[in-house]
């Protein structure tokens, strides 16, 4: 107004006014040379029929004789400090605020200041990172994989390298001390155990030896002796029937005729029915004179085989 010149400031805005206006706005007339004696730089206005004082920035009193805190009514936001100047005062704004108030928020997360792939949240005058798993800081820069406590069961967390490891108690294991070790090695950690299988494992393994040797090695009636067991009975068939007659419950055959019946009073002998009708046994045959006496040594029993 009245001839001013305007200047813009961050947010807000000055006017320059000529020599014969003053105020914030130049709407002010300035008074007659002594008219008014203003003190600090003061400048004396007329208000109609009034004449006054207009102080500069940080003075006050009719004569601008006293000092104006401008920062006593704390303008910065938030309590952030503020310095009085010649205009005024003035707000020393932290990282995250801007404007004269500091009122301001600036958005730190558009460059993404989080490292190790952390996530950035935006607050008013800052902002957080929120870390992966593993990682933590102000910026996810410090790895800490055990800062989560990842071992179960009082195990403790060792930091290698690049990532963990758990130190478990005695009596759990596992990559987390997540198992019980009574559970997992109870029969191999107990010796007797050890010992009644490892006996019981030989047992079997000597039996198996033993049946196998009596089915491959052991000897097994042939053809040789099944055909001595055939002339032995021949021979005695024959003696039978030059020196007696034969009884009808005789077992033993050649060719389907009866050659030797079992002696009922001795059921495990054999003999024959003379002409008498009394039985006789292989021995009393023997004692018959014939041109073909019988020997043991020419036909033995037949022997079992296992």
């Amino acid at each position: 107004m009245n001839g001013g010149q305007c200047s813009n400031r961050f947010g807000t805005y000055t006017c320059n006014c000529p020599d014969t206006h003053a105020g914030v706005n130049c709407e002010s007339v300035i008074c007659s040379s002594g008219s008014l004696t203003c003190q600090n730089g003061g400048v004396c206005i007329v208000e109609g029929s009034v004449t006054s004082c207009l102080c500069a920035a940080g003075y006050t009193g009719i004569f601008c004789e006293e000092v104006f805190d401008s920062c006593a009514s704390n303008p910065c936001v938030a309590g952030k400090i503020c310095s009085f100047t010649a205009a005024g005062y003035e707000c020393n704004c932290p990282s995250g605020l801007a404007g004269d108030a500091c009122d301001q928020d600036i958005n730190e997360c558009i460059n993404n200041p989080c490292e190790n792939n952390g996530i950035c949240q935006d607050e008013f005058g800052s902002f957080a990172c929120e870390c992966m798993p593993g990682y933590e800081g102000p910026l996810c820069e410090i790895f800490n994989p055990c800062r989560s406590n990842p071992c179960l069961n009082d195990g403790r967390c060792a930091q290698s390298a690049d990532s963990y490891f758990c130190i478990c108690l005695t009596e759990f294991e596992g990559d987390l001390c997540q198992v019980t070790a009574q559970q997992s090695n109870v029969i191999f950690d107990t010796p007797w155990i050890v010992a009644v299988i490892c006996a019981a494992l030989l047992t079997i393994f000597i039996l198996l030896v033993i049946v196998v040797f009596y089915h491959y090695c052991s000897p097994k009636k042939g053809p040789y002796e099944t055909d001595r067991q055939a002339r032995y009975d021949a021979e005695r068939a024959s003696h039978a029937h030059q020196n007696g007659s034969f009884d009808t419950d005789s077992d033993v055959t050649q060719n389907g005729i009866p050659t030797i019946s079992k002696n009922s009073n001795h059921p495990n002998e054999y003999g024959f029915v003379p002409q008498n009708g009394s039985r006789s046994t292989i021995a009393e045959i023997n004692s018959y004179e014939n041109p073909w006496p019988i020997s043991t040594e020419d036909f033995e029993p037949p022997r079992t085989v296992l």
